[in-house]
C-alpha cells in the first residue's frame, strides 16, 4: 500500500509559471536571472501559505539547474529533471539548506551557517541558505548573521523568508532585497481550487470552490487542506452545505438574514438567530469575521452605487467581493438601500465586538456578539450627520442659529405659593397714631427713624429706602422668618416717643404718617418661636439702656449726653426743653448745628419743639458741644447698631 500524500504537497508549484497569484515577483525573479543581475540576499515577505518557500525553492532550482543541453548559467525555466532539481524537490540536496529559525534561533546555529559558508559547494553551482520564519533569530543571531549576509563568499546566496518583516532589524532588511508577497484572491483561488478537483476527478459544485476560497482567506495550502477534507467528507458532489457544516460556520442565509432583520430594526428576530447558531456549536469569532465581510461587501457596493458615473471605481469596487452562494446576491441588493454611513456604523460596531472575542474580555464570548447585534438592530433610523445638517440649515433658512443667553431658573412650586399669598393679602388699615404724650413705651423702641437719626448714619433716602436695602439685593423671606417675626408687636404699627416722632422728621405730620404706614403690607400671624423671644428680650434690653441715658420719653437728653461724655449735667434750672437739644443730637454726624440768631435756625428750633417758642441758646450749645465729643458719638453708634441689629 502506498502512503498517501496530501494535495497540499503533491500540488506544490514547480515552476515561476505555476505559483498561483504572485505574478510580480515572479515576473522580477525570472528577469533578474535573464538579465544575470541576482542578489546575494533575498527576503520572502507575507502570510501564510501565499508561496514564500515555494518562490524559493523555484530560486534555488533555476539558480542550479543543470539543463539537459549542457548550459551551465541559471535558467528561468527549471527543468525539474536533473539531479539538483530532483534533490531540491525532495530536500536532499546537500548545497541547498534549508533552516527552520523557529528551532534554530541561536547564536551557535548561525555561527554553525557562518563557518559553513566558507566552503566551495559540492556538486552545485551555488551553495544557497533558505531561512524560513527568519524573524524568530534572537537578537544575537542576527547580529552574528550581519557580516556574512552582507559580504558573503561569492558561491553563498541567502533567501529569507518570513511572515512577520517587522520584528526584522533595519541592518537586516536594509541588506536584503524585499518582495512582498500577497493573499490570493477569492476568483482566482477559486479557478486554482475547481482544476485541482478536475485533476483528482472529484465532483464540486461552483458554489462550494467559492465557499472554499473564502475560508481559504487568500491561503492557497489552507485552500487545498480544505478541498482535501470536502473530497473525502462527502460521499457525492461537494455542496456549499458541506463546507459550512465541516467549517462549523454559520450558513451564508444566516448571515443574510441577520443583516435584514438589522436592517429591519427587527432586534427580537435578530437575537433568535443568534442563539440558533449558538446551539449549531458556531464559533462567535468566525461568525463575527463572516459578518464583517458581508459588511465590508455591502460598503464597497454602497460607494460604487454612490460613484456609478467612475467606470473604473464601479469595476474595482465591484469585482472580487469573497461572499458566495445567497450572501453575494442580498449584500447586492441592500447596498442599493443603504447609505455608506449606515455601512460604516456597522463595520465599526461589529469590529469592536470582534476585539473583544479576540482579547477574552468576557467569559462568553457571545455576549460580545449580542451586544452588537442588540445594538445596530435597535438603532432608530440611523441617518448620516450630513443630511441633519442639511435639514437644519432647512428649517432655520440657512441663516446661524441665534445667540444663546442665560435661561430665567426656575422657580420653586413654594415661593410661587409665598409670592402669590403676600400679593392676595389686602393691606390692612393703620392702626391709629396717639397724639404724642408723655407716657411711658413699654414695647421695644426700635424704628427706622431712631437708627437713621443717630450720629453715623447715613441720611435717609426720598424714597424712604433704609441703608440695608441699598446695600443688600431684597430676598425671599422664609416661612420658619416670616412666622418668627410675626410673634412680636409690628414695629411699624407702634406709636413713636414724641421725642422721636419731633425730631426725626419735623416737617412729618400725623397724616403723612398714617399715609405710609398704609403703605406697607400687612404682615402674617404664625405662632411664636425662639428666635421672637430673643429679639424681644434684645428689644427689652436696648429699651432700658435708652431710658437709663436719656429717661423714659427723652426729657433728660442733654443730662444723658453729659453722663455718657462724663461732663457734668446742667443746672437744673437750664433744664432744656426736649425740642431744644434733640435736634442737634440726631442730626447727621459732621452737620452744623442751627444758630439761635439765624431764621432758618429759629425755625427749625420751632418745629423740633412743635410750635413752642425758645430762646434758650446755652442749653442748645450744651448738647451741641457734648455731641461733638468723640466719646459720646462712640456710644450713639453702638446704640444705634443696637437698634438696628434688634429691629
Amino acid at each position: 500500500m502506498t502512503q498517501y500524500e496530501v494535495m497540499a504537497r503533491r500540488y506544490r508549484p514547480s515552476t515561476f509559471e505555476d505559483v498561483v497569484g504572485q505574478e510580480p515577483v515572479a515576473n522580477t525573479l525570472r528577469q533578474a536571472i535573464v538579465a544575470g543581475r541576482v542578489a546575494h540576499a533575498y527576503l520572502f515577505c507575507g502570510g501564510h501559505g501565499c508561496g514564500k518557500t515555494s518562490m524559493a525553492r523555484i530560486l534555488a532550482k533555476a539558480l542550479v539547474c543543470q539543463r539537459p543541453d549542457g548550459g551551465d548559467a541559471p535558467t528561468p525555466q527549471p527543468c525539474g529533471e536533473c539531479g539538483p532539481c530532483l534533490d531540491i524537490t525532495s530536500g536532499r540536496d546537500a548545497d541547498v539548506v534549508e533552516i527552520d529559525a523557529a528551532s534554530n534561533r541561536g547564536i551557535d546555529d548561525i555561527r554553525k551557517i557562518r563557518d559553513q559558508a566558507a566552503y566551495v559547494p559540492v556538486r552545485d553551482r551555488f551553495k544557497i541558505y533558505i531561512i524560513d520564519e527568519v524573524h524568530m533569530l534572537s537578537t544575537e543571531a542576527f547580529n552574528a548573521l550581519l557580516k556574512t549576509l552582507e559580504e558573503p563568499p561569492a558561491h553563498v546566496k541567502f533567501i529569507l523568508a518570513t511572515t512577520d518583516p517587522h520584528r526584522l532589524p533595519e541592518t537586516v532588511l536594509s541588506r536584503c532585497q524585499r518582495f512582498d508577497f500577497r493573499l490570493v484572491g477569492a476568483a482566482s483561488l477559486s479557478r486554482f481550487l475547481g482544476e485541482v478537483a478536475q485533476r483528482e476527478n472529484a465532483a464540486v459544485e461552483p458554489d462550494a470552490l467559492d465557499a472554499v476560497a473564502a475560508f481559504a482567506g487568500g491561503s492557497v495550502r489552507d485552500g487545498l487542506v480544505l478541498l482535501d477534507q470536502l473530497i473525502s467528507y462527502a460521499d457525492g458532489p461537494v455542496t456549499r452545505r458541506d463546507v459550512e457544516r465541516l467549517r462549523g460556520a454559520a450558513g451564508a442565509e444566516a448571515v443574510a438574514g441577520l443583516f435584514g432583520d438589522i436592517a429591519g430594526r427587527r432586534v427580537a428576530g435578530a437575537l433568535v438567530r443568534i442563539d440558533e447558531l449558538m446551539r449549531q456549536g458556531v464559533a462567535a469569532g468566525d461568525f463575527l469575521d463572516q459578518l464583517m465581510d458581508f459588511g465590508r461587501v455591502v460598503l464597497r457596493r454602497a460607494a460604487a452605487c454612490r460613484d456609478a458615473a467612475a467606470p473604473a471605481a464601479w469595476d474595482a469596487l465591484m469585482g472580487e467581493d469573497g461572499l458566495y452562494g445567497p450572501a453575494r446576491e442580498a449584500a447586492a441588493a441592500m447596498a442599493q438601500a443603504t447609505p455608506v454611513d449606515t455601512a460604516l456604523l456597522w463595520l465599526d460596531v461589529l469590529s469592536q465586538a470582534r476585539i473583544r472575542t479576540r482579547q477574552r474580555v468576557l467569559g462568553n464570548p457571545w455576549v460580545a456578539v449580542e451586544m452588537a447585534i442588540a445594538r445596530l438592530a435597535g438603532l432608530d433610523d440611523p441617518r448620516p450627520v450630513g443630511d441633519l445638517v442639511a435639514r437644519l440649515e432647512a428649517l432655520t433658512g440657512g441663516k446661524p442659529p441665534p445667540p444663546r443667553s442665560n435661561p430665567t431658573p426656575p422657580v420653586s412650586p413654594a415661593r410661587e405659593a409665598r409670592e402669590s399669598s403676600v400679593q392676595e393679602t389686602p393691606p390692612a388699615a393703620p392702626p391709629p397714631v396717639p397724639a404724642p404724650v408723655a407716657t411711658p413705651v413699654a414695647a421695644p423702641v426700635a424704628t427706622p427713624s431712631v437708627s437713621s437719626a443717630l450720629p453715623g448714619a447715613p441720611e435717609p433716602s426720598t424714597a424712604g429706602a433704609s441703608s440695608e436695602s441699598s446695600s443688600e439685593p431684597p430676598s425671599e423671606p422664609s416661612p420658619e422668618a416670616s412666622s418668627e417675626a410675626s410673634t412680636e408687636p409690628s414695629l411699624e404699627a407702634l406709636p413713636e416717643p414724641p421725642f422721636i416722632a419731633s425730631s426725626a422728621n419735623p416737617a412729618q405730620t400725623p397724616g403723612s404718617e398714617a399715609a405710609s404706614a398704609n403703605a406697607r403690607p400687612k404682615r402674617r400671624t404664625a405662632k411664636p418661636g425662639a428666635r421672637a423671644v430673643k429679639k424681644n428680650e434684645a428689644a427689652t434690653t436696648a429699651d432700658a439702656a435708652f431710658t437709663q441715658a436719656f429717661g423714659e420719653n427723652g426729657e433728660s437728653a442733654a443730662g444723658g449726653i453729659a453722663a455718657i461724655s462724663g461732663r457734668d449735667a446742667p443746672p437744673s434750672d437750664e433744664a432744656s426743653p426736649t425740642g431744644a437739644a434733640l435736634p442737634a443730637f440726631l442730626a447727621d454726624e459732621g452737620a452744623t448745628p442751627p444758630e439761635a440768631d439765624s431764621p432758618s435756625g429759629e425755625a427749625a428750633a420751632g418745629e423740633a419743639g412743635h410750635g413752642e417758642e425758645t430762646d434758650d441758646q446755652p442749653r442748645q450749645g450744651s448738647a451741641d458741644e457734648a455731641l461733638r465729643d468723640p466719646g459720646v458719638l462712640d456710644v450713639m453708634r453702638l446704640f444705634r447698631a443696637r437698634v438696628v441689629e434688634v429691629r
